[in-house]
Order: structure tokens, then sequence, then C-alpha cells
């Protein structure tokens, strides 16, 4: 296995420098990682770190985001973590085969690949119990990266450098593309750009690719040297390194659309995210001026049932997360619903659906 490869080298670096020192020397910026050529796709200088924290173990293989926290997966322990953006373990339940390596969330449920089995699990978030497996694409001895984009499971794995997009209830392969590097590892789906994001621990790059040809649109230079699993929060790409035990979050150039300086052209309000939702969605929303705002959630008969907003609020962008609860916390069943932006000037309504 080419991690195995890249582990024996960084075994002897350890017993010269100690880990700490090969865990800080794993931080670079594009700037730092040079002489790695991309191919035909030009580097950006863009990837920068801008926070970092130490997992709970080395070999940090999966990475998730469930519109809230983090979660991580090491092969090493078999473990998964639940975690907040500081780094603090919330939970943790066990892996579901003998090495746990990617991660993603549908909305509802954590999917995990394992490269030891080559299947991919749905699993209980709560518990950790698997709900149902369908069998990873690759014909190698790695079954690596995951993500997720509306009901569609894209997988990846640097024995057979392809990237798959499968149907999620049969495993079935609705399509495939060949990766850009040499060891591909992580996916992440990007929401923002409707595009997917893969790294690659051959070439230590992260690439932004086209999800219908595979065709690379940039690509930086990864912040470690064994890159593994890639997760996306709507602002940040989160990445982990294998052998350091580091989980990155990263600057792509999103910094700022939801907060920036100017002013937005008009009064929107953004389609949530997901849709279909099963616990939570996020709705965001821009304003023109300051002022009185109000969002509120509707049932099918128009009932009101959550009150989001509802005080004066500056000029820009902004988001909040629904968690499918009404105003008295109860969870709402199933169906169809509507969330209004109301300001003193303009109303706008949007549809969302609810599954459990």
């Amino acid at each position: 296995m080419l991690k195995r490869v890249v582990l024996i080298g960084l075994f002897s670096l350890v017993a010269i420098f100690g880990l700490t020192v090969i865990c800080s020397a794993a931080v670079m910026t594009e700037k730092d990682m040079t002489g790695k050529p991309p191919g035909n796709v030009a580097v950006l200088d863009t990837g920068q770190v801008v926070f970092q924290f130490n997992a709970p173990s080395v070999e940090i293989d999966g990475m998730a985001w469930d519109g809230t926290n983090l979660w991580v997966a090491s092969d090493y322990l078999d473990r998964i973590w639940k975690m907040d953006t500081l780094g603090n373990i919330l939970d943790s339940i066990p892996a579901p085969g003998t090495v746990a390596t990617g991660l993603t969330w549908d909305g509802q449920y954590l999917w995990c690949a394992d490269g030891g089995t080559i299947l991919i699990y749905k699993l209980d978030p709560a518990t950790g119990n698997v709900i149902s497996s369908i069998p990873g694409p690759g014909s190698g001895t790695s079954c690596e990266g995951l993500a997720w984009m509306n009901d569609t499971l894209w997988n990846t794995n640097w024995s057979n450098n392809l990237i798959w997009e499968l149907d999620p209830a049969t495993g079935s392969i609705w399509g495939q593309f060949p990766s850009q590097g040499t060891g591909s590892t992580g996916l992440a789906w990007d929401w923002h750009d409707n595009c997917l994001w893969n790294s690659d621990q051959g070439t230590d790059l992260i690439y932004k690719l086209d999800p219908v040809t595979g065709a690379p649109i940039t690509a930086f230079a990864a912040p470690d040297t064994v890159v593994q699993d890639l997760t996306f929060d709507g602002t940040y790409l989160w990445t982990c390194g294998w052998f350091s035990g580091t989980v990155y979050k990263i600057d792509i150039g999103y910094v700022g659309v939801e907060e920036e300086i100017h002013s937005p052209k008009s009064f929107a309000l953004v389609q949530s995210y997901p849709n279909p939702m099963y616990s939570e969605t996020e709705i965001m929303y821009q304003l023109l001026k300051k002022g009185k705002v109000s969002l509120k959630i509707y049932n099918f008969t128009g009932r009101l049932v959550r009150t989001l907003v509802n005080g004066n609020e500056s000029a820009g962008y902004h988001r909040v997360i629904w968690d499918s609860k009404d105003d008295h916390g109860a969870e709402l069943p199933s169906g169809i619903y509507f969330y209004r932006l109301k300001t003193g000037s303009s109303t706008t309504t949007n549809k969302l659906i609810r599954l459990k």
C-alpha cells in the first residue's frame, strides 16, 4: 500500500527528530510545496491553512461534516470521533470494518468506507450500528474517500485512481472517470460551486474537478505529505494527514463570500441545503440594508411552526441552521414546509422537503 511505503520513510525521521517535529513540519502553504507538478492544471495561490488541530489518533483517513460538527475516522484504532471545529471530542463510535477510511454525511446517516473489507457502510451516527452496506467499486486493495451529493454517493481509491458515482442503495456504478494524480485518497462535494474536490497523496495536491467530466478546474498543494479524505463545511475545506494525525482547515477562496465587506446587490433567499433535509438544513439569505427581519417556517397548511429569526440584522449575508424542530423543541414530521423571509419592504418564500 502506498501509505505504508510512505510510513516506513517517515518512521525513520521520527527516530531522528521526534513526532512533534514531523507534525509541525507537515504544516505547509502552497509556496512551501515546490517541485510537485500537477500535470496540465495550474497550481493556484490558495489552500492556506487557517487552523489545525491534532486528532485523537494517528492514521486519520476519513472526514465528514454533518452541518455543525466534524467526524474523523482512524484506520489505526478503527474508531470514528465526532468533534467540534476546535478539535474537542464530543462523541465516538466504533468503525464497522477493519480499516476505516473515507467518511461522508447524507443529512441523516454517516457513511464509512473500509479498506479491509472493501465495503461501504451506512451507519447510525448515534450508535455506530450498521444499517446497510454496499461493495466498494474498485478492484484493488483500497477503498478510500467518500462524498455525498443529493442522492448520489461518490468513492475513490489509490489502487485504481478512479472516481466513481454510485447508487447508494445497491452500489451500482452510475459513472466513473480517472483521478488526476497517482494516489487518489479523498473526496468532498462542494455545493457552493457544484464541483468535487479530490486529494492525491501521489502528487501532494488537492484538485477541484468538474463532476461530469472529471476535468481539473484548479489545484493547490496539500498541507500534509500523506493527505487523506476531505470534507466541505460551506466555506472551508477540511482535510487530514494520515501519518501526522493532523486535521487542517483550509481557505479555498470562499472566505468572506457570505460576510464580504461590499453589500449584496439584491435582497434574496437562497434555496436551503440539503433539500430534501433529514435532521438539519442550512438557510442563507442576503439583506440590502439594516433593519427588522423575520425568518419563519410554515407547514403545508400554512401554520407557523418555527421562528428562526425575529429582530434587527445588518446588511450583508446571513445563514441559519434549522434543526427540523418546532418552537417547542418537538421534532416535526416528514412533509413539505415553507420558509419565509420578510423585511420592512420585501417578502420571499421558498419550499423545502423534510424526510425522516
